[in-house]
């Protein structure tokens, strides 16, 4: 099969087929990295995941269930959760004959990050959670549209909450023109004010993700995920025995830096670093900052 944007393979494990792409050794350490909601694996920059790798790391990127080359669903007929998510990280983890790996998440892959290090301990040698949470209240509920009057942490931007909304079930499907420029305005706007925004390489990008995205619908599957495991993830809290590297932009519209600390204070072997002008991408302006950090925290254990 004819893979747009990465090479990779598709591996058929337990009824679901999920696609993968490795970099660097297979003998070195294992860097497991899992991407956000809706987000395909590519979406871990080759950039990104070739200069962890030079660090002397098996790197592995992997499209989600309902995205990319991998497995889709009928929610109504198949709900899942975030903990299935997780596990099916597991399984190819095993598939590929990995004890243990060093296990990176952003946004909801931190979630499903901080779930795995939880439910399956024996896996993860460390986390290190970007542009993430422990708490999913704000957003389920803004998103809903319910009362957020008592919840302790920030809730999303507006701005975000519009975008977000515009893919529903009730919005007019659109063209292929249409869903490329749909994508770039959500991308610039988690990106944040202050770093530049890259419109060449996001732009090429969202061509791929279009490409390689068999069904758009799904992507509202990770919602109804994360709706349904707002408690599977509070219930984590304390709980996480692997040290903990949080990162997190102190202009993240999504998840403002409360939520990171939050998660800080909630780790008992966490360290968290808070980046100046970055948003909820990973953006490369931030990566050789970033990728030290992650080598020296990783280094130390």
């Amino acid at each position: 099969m004819f893979c747009w944007g990465g090479k990779g393979k598709i591996v058929e494990l337990k009824g679901i087929n999920l696609w993968y792409e490795s970099f660097g050794e297979k003998s070195n350490p294992c860097f497991f990295l899992i991407m956000g909601g809706g987000c395909q694996g590519i979406l871990w920059p080759d950039l990104f995941c070739e200069k962890l790798a030079s660090f002397g790391f098996f790197v592995i990127r992997f499209d989600a269930r309902d995205t990319g080359y991998s497995s889709y669903f009928d929610y109504k007929k198949c709900p899942y959760t975030l903990l299935d998510m997780a596990a099916d990280g597991v399984l190819l983890l095993d598939f590929l004959k990995i004890k243990q790996a060093h296990v990176m998440g952003t946004s909801m892959g931190g979630a499903i990050a901080q779930i795995m290090a939880t439910h399956f301990p024996e896996k993860v040698l460390s986390l290190t959670l970007l542009a993430t949470t422990a708490d999913f209240r704000n957003l389920v509920g803004a998103i809903q549209g319910h009362s957020l009057e008592g919840l302790p942490l920030s809730s999303p931007s507006q701005e975000c909450l519009e975008w977000i909304g515009s893919f529903s079930e009730n919005h007019p499907k659109l063209n292929w023109i249409q869903k490329i420029s749909k994508q770039l305005e959500g991308w610039k706007m988690l990106n944040g004010p202050e770093a530049p925004f890259d419109l060449t390489y996001y732009g090429k990008m969202m061509v791929k993700t279009v490409l390689r995205q068999r069904s758009y619908k799904t992507l509202l599957n990770h919602v109804s995920a994360i709706t349904s495991s707002t408690q599977i993830l509070l219930d984590t809290l304390g709980k996480i025995q692997a040290p903990t590297l949080i990162i997190q932009g102190k202009q993240d519209p999504i998840f403002p830096k409360d939520h990171a600390e939050f998660l800080a204070a909630s780790q008992p072997r966490s360290q968290l670093f808070l980046v100046d002008k970055m948003g909820h991408n990973l953006n490369s302006c931030f990566y050789d900052e970033i990728l030290g950090k992650i080598h020296a925290f990783v280094g130390e254990k």
